[in-house]
């Protein structure tokens, strides 16, 4: 160094050095002088060398990505495609030792190795080779790595690292053409396929905006990798604004950077229309069945869904669209109405007591018993559909109809109960003919178990014509007899004979002889025999 004077203060020369870079704004920004302490000498470091001396031991001096030196040039970010990297030593390198070039996000910078198509230079001062930077590289800005490198007295090279950054932007260059369609009740997305084998499939994510120019952090909507590269997104509100992006998922199960955001508003539908096509038929009516029996139909609009406008979808709403589907007038009024009436299980039965006529209800059994129970509907849901799932300790019916069949008043019993020990009734809603719930004026809370005592049940309807029905209470399985008996103790029909599981049962009787004939008005005698259990009970026929 050459120390002198610079006006009053000292000065310090050091001319002929290569100072890692050819900007002499970086230069200056390397050193501390007077410029940065007044204390201190001021530092003239020019004329400084392009390069560093070739008699010196091997050392990288410069790095170039597609032919720009990063330190000294405008790189543009990267995009998904091929760079070419270029490393310059200051001297001739033993071409037998390449360098071990790498780059990454994050110390120590050895993410992603560059060596495809590497080559040497004749003179051997220049080793260069290629990258395929994809939406996996990782966005952000990266930093070189060069080891390994050799020169001929067999000096490796010191590390190099820090003095060489670039920006990649693949993920975003990657998703210019991802798009985000809004339909009714849904937002179509689609991108363009990841350009690379290490892609196992992608995430989308989902931001909700909070007003007009803010958005919620974006969430997870997939919830199994997306494998193509289209996803419809039916868990959307009508005339809400989302953001979309979406990661590629690399073979380590890594994510990559978050693609380019689309906006997308999804429209709603006309109240009813549940799948969002533009109608309100039967195929709306199953996509609401289908929701309250918890099987997650798609497409499914749940503002179209709730046809009463009360903030549930329930059986309410399966009556207000079949009236839309016939055409009926609509109610504007969704109180309950002033009458009650109760679901219970009394021997074996589900039985509905109504004050007024029901369009549709629904209810669930609960416990243990729930997976095993099975319910068979009696005469009186003819003409009535029923909606049914059974899973993980829970049944759930829904009964309606599409022909306004409905359940009369007074008392009416719905379904045969068999092998639900441990269970309990829950969740009733009652409908009337309007879509208005009827209130319940208890808890239905009933225990639904096997009997705990052989039973015969009194028939119903007494008197009846044409036909009546007989319940039958065991409490385990047992050879059983039932037949009808005239007065005088003469049997007139066996109705059932053989082996019974234990539960209740029910038999029916159509008024007729063994012969087939029907038989006379009057009164009648029938008998359970079962497991040493005997009872006789009175019916009467009436012509």
């Amino acid at each position: 160094p050459v120390v002198g004077v610079w006006g009053d203060f000292l000065s310090m020369s050091f001319p002929g050095i290569y100072w890692g870079t050819t900007d002499s704004v970086r230069i200056s920004t390397r050193v501390r002088d007077f410029w940065d302490a007044p204390t201190l000498p001021w530092l003239d470091f020019r004329p400084f060398l392009s390069e560093p001396d070739s008699l010196a031991h091997g050392i990288v001096w410069k790095v170039e990505i597609d032919g720009v030196d990063p330190q000294d040039g405008r790189l543009d970010p990267l995009g998904a495609g091929t760079a070419r990297f270029a490393v310059f030593f200051n001297r001739g390198m033993d071409t037998r030792h390449p360098p071990i070039l790498t780059f990454g996000v994050r110390d120590p910078w050895t993410q992603h190795i560059v060596r495809d198509g590497a080559t040497w230079s004749e003179n051997g001062r220049v080793w260069s080779a290629s990258y395929a930077i994809d939406a996996g590289s990782g966005d952000g800005m990266n930093c070189v790595r060069v080891t390994g490198a050799v020169d001929p007295e067999g000096f490796e090279i010191p590390p190099e690292t820090g003095r060489f950054w670039f920006n990649i932007q693949a993920a975003g260059s990657a998703s210019n053409e991802f798009v985000a369609t809004a339909g009714v009740g849904k937002v179509l997305l689609e991108w363009p396929p990841a350009a690379t084998d290490d892609a196992l499939g992608y995430n989308l994510y989902r931001a909700t905006a909070t007003s007009d120019t803010t958005f919620a952090d974006p969430v997870l909507i997939n919830s199994t990798l997306v494998l193509d590269s289209t996803y419809t997104d039916f868990a959307v509100t009508p005339n809400t604004a989302y953001l979309y992006s979406y990661r590629i998922v690399g073979t380590d199960m890594a994510e990559s950077d978050p693609s380019k955001s689309v906006a997308a508003t999804p429209v709603g539908a006309a109240s009813g229309d549940a799948n969002g096509d533009m109608a309100v038929n039967v195929l709306d009516i199953v996509a609401v069945v289908n929701y309250v029996l918890e099987e997650r139909p798609e497409p499914f609009l749940a503002e179209a869904a709730d046809a009463n406008l009360d903030g549930h979808i329930d059986v309410l709403d399966v009556v207000r669209i079949v009236r839309t589907i016939l055409g009926l007038p609509k109610t504007a009024d969704t109180a309950p109405v002033a009458a009650t009436a109760e679901l219970t299980v009394e021997d074996g039965f589900i039985v509905l007591r109504s004050a007024v006529p029901v369009a549709g209800l629904q209810f669930s059994l609960v416990g243990a018993g729930a997976d095993s129970l099975r319910l068979t509907p009696t005469d009186a849901l003819t003409g009535m559909e029923t909606g049914s799932v059974v899973r993980g300790g829970q049944a759930t019916y829904v009964v309606y109809s599409l022909s306004r069949t409905v359940l009369p008043t007074g008392t009416v019993a719905l379904f045969h109960v068999n092998g639900a020990r441990g269970t309990q009734l829950r969740d009733i809603v009652l409908s009337d003919t309007d879509g208005r719930q009827i209130p319940t004026d208890v808890v239905a809370d009933e225990v639904v178990a096997l009997p705990s005592a052989y039973g015969l049940s009194q028939n119903y309807p007494n008197p009846f014509n044409p036909s009546t029905t007989m319940g039958l209470a065991l409490p385990q399985a047992a050879d059983v007899q039932l037949a009808v008996y005239n007065l005088a103790g003469q049997r007139i029909r066996l109705l059932r004979q053989g082996r019974l599981e234990a539960g209740y049962h029910r038999v029916v009787w159509d008024g007729r002889d063994d012969r087939g004939r029907a038989v006379a008005s009057g009164v009648y005698l029938y008998r359970l025999e079962a497991g040493g259990y005997l009872e006789t009970r009175k019916l009467a026929v009436l012509k």
